[in-house]
Parts: structure tokens; C-alpha cells; sequence
């Protein structure tokens, strides 16, 4: 029988839905489980829960304290929940009733493991996976005076869902919200109202809510409409005979995509101070989380933290990183460690314009690179980008999603008119459960729309080539048009973006994986690293999460040369400086602040682009020498804010436009100040 896409290409684009382990607890040599107490930084001994793989730990105590507090350790076991919410694998055929029924398994065993009972499992999570179906589980345990409810949604493995994924809507029908998940959120909302009126729950409540990726984005929502309903309405309006606080709503997300949105008419702000009962862990090279655009509104409710990243700690990303690979490996031994990885490309244009000339000799080249990347066999019009140093898959996703913001003029409407009925049929499609035998593989449609893409840039035109490369693809050539319009336009701009982003897919949605992001979290959770030491008699260290990942951007348009420097009560250090006059090369430096620079020549323009951590003060020098008259020079700073309570900080960039002051301009140096946006942690 032929597999399904998400059997065929799961370690590619779907980590997060096969993440079925085997029970691998330490053994004695007699064979029984012997995992040591973890003795957190209270000093208390907690005895740890073996389940498949993992170790788990809970406390009554994670429900004392409000909820507006950061608990490390609540947030660990938040993301067990959300990983064991996950469908393994996927049914044999549709009539496969077995599998679909068995999906909520694993999660109502992690459950009862630390303690919530009398689960309850909504329709969607024993049928097939639909447009509009979101898996619901919840479960409850008394603490003190309160009923805690446990709820988590399928957060992985949800096959046809992602139809649902794209399906952004207009924003008329869910308040500007992200109209797919705001319905589930709706449903998650009914579902406990559902379970409390049949276990007749009555008095103080405490929600607990959980959710990983799309799982995350829906109960990111579900916890800001509540957030808004409780302070709307009162304790007691939510759910009939209880009474639900915000303080007694504990909601963990991880790396969930970005369904609130700042053009809401009705609920608060997204990073009002009433949402600080949300925590949502962040990793800023995760391209998934850059899901919603926030050039269309989109972010996200409540706290975001962020994974340790080089670009933000230099100083102590290798002790980070090693504390993290050490808990990764205790459960994945054998595997490689991939999620920091990226090898920057560049693409030589005098060999990719001749390429071109004979479009099937461009697209041999382009299959050769995909298949032989790794082994660093390329062909003559691509070479690997020795000269970028710290460039990381924030900085690539960041420049193509700009660029194709930039294209649309960030309108929601040119998306919902153009481009949303096409990505649905397309996730229809490439994300089924259960591929027809008669069916094109994922990669043969995926190759055809890169080749669809880039024969546009080419030529300009629907049809011909294209309209050959698009047989037995599920969408027509006219639907497509839009979308290779605007893929053109980033292709054009950005080439070695997209192909540094496409060659290094693999790694860069490690990014995105469950059991990588759960290492992440124990390894800032203090009970691992005690459990850890103790088992392993060695030392590793308690790894923080950062509560900003907001950075400068300085995009320089016909400038040569650049340099950066820090200023401080010492005075002016320099950091990092490129010379901008290579042919074909790229400069990206590291400094010991995490400062980095990059410098691009185009056949369009000259183009320097420079990142930088925005939590600091900072001079810039440039400089423009150009021989052509006609050199349009163009300087602007942008600003990638995080944890903004600001609306005009919210948006997808602000921008500081040094455009009239260099126009037109002569030879320089010319010198900025730039001053911090946030303080340093």
C-alpha cells in the first residue's frame, strides 16, 4: 500500500506527529527502573514518573501559586502533556476504526499517571481528523479546596487540520483573530463546560491548559477569550456553579504559531497585563512561530520566552547548549544534534541567468542540490557562504517573510483572495492521513512549485513551462498565479535566502521538534538538571529562557562599508565591520556581544544588512563610494519587537527610516546613534 505523506516525509515536515518512543527508563543491572529523586532548588524530593521514554514530575505546589508566576517546572510537565497529546504515526486505511479511536491513548495514560482522573475525550479525537476538528482531552484532580482541570488538545499528527492551519479568514467572523483556530478555541471553551456540567463540578476551579504548535496557537486563544470573559463577566460567569479566577488559569503553549491579533475590536490588547497568566516558549529560529504573518496583526496572547539562542547569549550559549544536548541524549543517543545547524548559500548569478537559457538543465541542477547538499556536492552556480558567521534561521525566515510582506503590502484580504483557497487545497492534499494510490508524491508537487516559482522570475509569464510543470499538482495554473507573483518577487531579492532556507529544511525544522523543545525545557527546569547530575555524576548547568528576543535590523541600499560599535559608560567599543566591496561574497561576523553583519551584492543593488540585539546602545558608520551618478542611496533601521505592550511595536516591524537624510549622497562616512529599545537582561 502506498504511505501517506506524513509516514513518507515525517522527518522532514512533520517532527512534531511521530513521536512514538520506547519505555527506555534507566535499568539496574537486574533489570528494574531506578531513577534517582530530584531535589529541586526548594530542596524539595520530588519522585519522578516514568512514562514511555520521559521522566515526569508533578506537585500539588504548581497550583498554589498564581498563575502569573513563571513556574520552570510546570512548564516542563505542560510540555510532556502536550507531546503525549501527539498521534503516533497514522491509520492504515480511512475504515482503519482501531487507530482512529486509540488516539487519545497515550495522553489519557500520561494523565492518569500523575493524577488526573475521570478524562474525558471529545468526538474529534476518535474520528478522522477534518477541516474543522480539534482533539479535546480533559481530566481533573482535587488540590486543597479546588478542582484542578488538565486539558489538552491533539497537537500533532492532525493530518487533514492543517487545512484549518491556513484558513487565516478575514477576520470579520472571529474578531481579527485567526479564523480556524478561533473556532477550535470556541470548542474548547464548550467542551469544559460540557465535562463540568457531567461531573456536576461545583466551587473554586483551576484550568490548566496545554498545547504544542497548532495544539498551542488554539489554546493561546482559548486562555485570552477566557482572560477577557473573566474580567468581563465576573469569576462566577464562566462555567455555571464555579468560580474561575485569572489567577487560577494556568496556560503553557509551545511553539505555537500566531493566532491573536492587535485589530481586535473587542478583547484586550494581546500584551495587556491581563494575559500574563500565558506563557508561551519561543524559538526565534522556529519558522512555524513566525505562523500567523504579524504584518497582518497576528501575534500572539500573553508572555513569550525564548530558548537560549548564540545570537542573544554568546557568552554562555556552549554551556546552555551542552546542558540541553545532555538531556536530549539521555532519551536519543544515537541521534545527531541538528537544530543549530544552518549552512549559509550563495548563488553565483552569471551561472544561474546562463542556467536558465535551458530550463531543464536549471531544474537538473536544482534536483542535484537538493540531493546532494549534504554530501557537498553542488553544482558550478551555488557555494556554500563561508564568510557568514552566526547567521541563523531567524535571520533567513526574516528577510523572506519581510520580502513577501513587502509584496502584498501586508494585506489580509490580498491573502483570503488570492492565496487562501489554494493553500487549503494544497494542505488537503499534501497532509492527508491516507494518500490514493494514483496520488503525486509531497516532493513531486513541492519541486514543481519551486520550479513554478522560479520559472516566473524567469520569464514573467503563466503558462508554458509552467503550465506543463503544473500536471497532476492539485491546483490549477490560474490559482497559482498570485502566489508565483509574489514568489518571484522574493526569489528575485532574496536568492540566497531561499535557497540557504530550502537546503537546510531538515535542520531547520529541528527547530520544531516535540522532543528537542522538551530537552529545551528540562534543561532550564532545575529538577532535570539535579535528576541529571545525580544520574550521570557530572555537571551541567541550569539553562535560563530569555524574556526578549527583540533585535535591530539596519538595511543599507547602495552603501559599501559598515561598521558597528557598542556604546557604553567605557565609551565606544567596536564590534563588528564589513567591507562591502567583494564581487560575489558575503560577510557575517560574530562578536563577542552577539552582534552580526551581513553584506550582499545583487545585480538590482548593493544591499548591507546588519543584526543586532536591540537591548543595547549603538553607533553605526557607513560609508558610499560609488562611481555610478545615478546611486539612489537608501538607510533604514527596523525593529523586531517581542513582549510589546505597545500596538505600534506589535506589528510585524517598526520602522526608522533614515531615507531623506540619504537619498542621494556622496561619498560619507556618514553615522548614526541608535539607542536601546529594551533593557539588557
Amino acid at each position: 500500500m502506498k504511505k501517506s505523506f506524513c509516514q513518507r516525509l515525517s522527518r522532514i515536515f512533520l517532527p512534531l506527529a511521530c513521536m512514538l518512543t520506547c519505555a527506555c527508563a534507566p535499568l539496574s543491572s537486574n533489570g528494574e527502573n531506578i531513577i534517582p529523586k530530584a531535589e529541586g532548588s526548594a530542596n524539595k524530593r520530588l519522585d519522578p514518573i516514568a512514562y514511555e521514554s520521559d521522566v515526569a514530575f508533578y506537585d500539588d505546589d504548581y497550583f498554589r501559586s498564581p498563575s502569573t508566576v513563571y513556574n520552570e517546572h510546570l512548564a516542563t510537565l505542560s510540555i510532556l502533556m502536550a507531546k503525549y497529546s501527539m498521534n503516533p504515526g497514522g491509520p492504515d486505511n480511512i475504515n482503519d476504526e482501531e487507530w482512529y479511536v486509540g488516539q487519545s491513548a497515550r495522553i489519557r495514560h500520561f494523565m492518569t499517571k500523575i493524577g488526573f482522573l475521570d478524562q474525558w475525550i471529545n468526538v474529534d479525537y476518535k474520528t478522522r481528523t477534518g477541516f474543522d476538528t480539534i482533539g479535546i482531552v480533559v481530566g481533573q484532580r482535587k488540590v486543597d479546596d479546588a478542582t484542578v482541570l488538565a486539558c489538552a488538545v491533539r497537537s500533532g499528527g492532525y493530518f487533514l487540520e492543517w487545512e484549518n492551519n491556513v484558513f487565516l479568514g478575514d477576520g470579520s467572523k472571529s474578531d481579527m483573530m485567526h479564523e480556524g483556530w478561533y473556532n477550535a478555541a470556541h470548542k474548547v471553551i464548550s467542551f469544559l463546560g460540557d465535562y463540568i456540567k457531567h461531573f456536576a463540578i461545583t466551587g473554586k476551579i483551576k484550568l490548566w491548559l496545554s498545547g504544542y504548535s497548532r495544539g498551542g496557537a488554539v489554546m493561546n486563544l482559548t486562555a485570552g477569550i477566557l482572560d477577557n470573559n473573566i474580567v468581563n463577566g465576573g469569576e462566577d460567569s464562566i462555567y455555571e456553579g464555579t468560580k474561575l479566577a485569572t489567577d487560577d488559569l494556568y496556560a503553557y503553549t509551545f511553539e505555537a504559531p500566531q493566532g491573536a491579533n492587535t485589530k481586535s475590536t473587542s478583547l484586550r490588547h494581546p500584551k495587556d497585563e491581563l494575559y500574563n497568566n500565558i506563557f508561551n516558549v519561543i524559538n526565534p529560529n522556529d519558522l512555524v512561530t513566525k505562523v500567523g504573518p504579524s504584518g497582518f496583526g497576528f501575534t500572539r496572547f500573553g508572555i513569550d520566552k525564548f530558548i537560549t539562542n548564540e545570537f542573544y547569549d554568546p557568552a554562555n550559549f556552549k554551556a546552555n547548549r551542552d546542558a540541553t544536548k545532555a538531556l536530549y541524549a539521555l532519551v536519543h543517543p544515537k541521534d545527531e544534534w541538528r537544530s543549530d545547524n544552518l549552512t549559509p548559500y550563495g548563488v553565483h548569478e552569471a551561472t544561474l541567468i546562463s542556467a536558465l537559457t535551458n530550463f531543464v538543465e536549471f531544474a537538473t541542477d536544482v534536483i542535484d542540490i537538493i540531493v546532494h547538499a549534504s554530501s557537498g556536492e553542488l553544482p558550478d552556480m551555488v557555494y556554500v557562504d563561508d564568510y557568514k558567521r552566526n547567521y541563523n534561521g531567524n535571520f533567513v525566515e526574516t528577510l523572506i517573510f519581510d520580502k513577501v510582506m513587502d509584496s502584498i503590502s501586508s494585506d489580509r484580504n490580498w491573502y483570503c483572495n488570492n492565496a487562501q483557497d489554494t493553500a487549503r487545497t494544497l494542505m488537503k492534499s499534501l497532509f492527508n492521513d491516507v494518500a490514493g494510490d494514483d496520488a503525486p508524491t509531497p516532493g513531486e508537487i513541492l519541486l514543481r512549485l519551486v520550479f513554478q516559482v522560479i520559472a516566473y522570475w524567469a520569464y514573467g509569464v503563466v503558462g508554458g513551462l509552467i503550465e506543463e510543470l503544473i500536471v497532476d499538482t492539485p491546483v490549477s495554473v490560474e490559482d497559482l498565479a498570485p502566489i508565483l507573483k509574489v514568489g518571484a518577487s522574493v526569489f528575485g531579492t532574496f536568492p540566497n535566502e531561499v535557497f540557504t532556507l530550502g537546503f537546510n529544511i531538515k535542520d531547520i525544522f529541528e527547530n520544531h521538534s516535540t522532543d528537542v523543545n522538551v530537552a529545551h525545557l528540562e534543561a532550564q527546569d532545575s529538577y532535570y538538571v539535579d535528576w541529571y547530575n545525580q544520574r550521570e555524576h557530572n555537571q551541567i548547568q541550569q539553562v535560563p529562557l530569555r524574556s526578549s528576543a527583540s533585535f535591530y535590523r539596519a538595511r543599507f541600499i547602495d552603501f559599501n562599508d559598515c561598521d558597528l560599535y557598542r556604546n557604553d559608560e567605557s565609551g565606544r567599543t567596536h564590534l563588528v565591520s564589513v567591507e562591502g566591496h567583494r564581487a560575489e561574497h558575503s560577510d557575517m561576523n560574530l562578536s563577542e556581544k552577539g552582534a552580526a553583519v551581513g553584506y550582499y551584492n545583487y545585480s538590482d543593488s548593493e544591499r548591507l544588512e546588519v543584526f543586532f540585539p536591540s537591548c543595547y546602545s549603538y553607533h553605526l558608520d557607513f560609508t558610499e563610494y560609488s562611481l555610478d551618478i545615478d546611486h539612489e542611496c537608501i538607510a533604514g533601521l527596523f525593529h523586531y519587537p517581542s513582549n510589546s505592550h505597545d500596538s505600534g511595536l506589535s506589528h510585524y516591524r517598526t520602522v526608522k527610516s533614515w531615507y531623506d537624510e540619504y537619498a542621494w549622497c556622496d561619498d560619507g562616512p556618514y553615522g548614526r546613534d541608535i539607542s536601546p529599545m529594551e533593557d539588557p537582561e
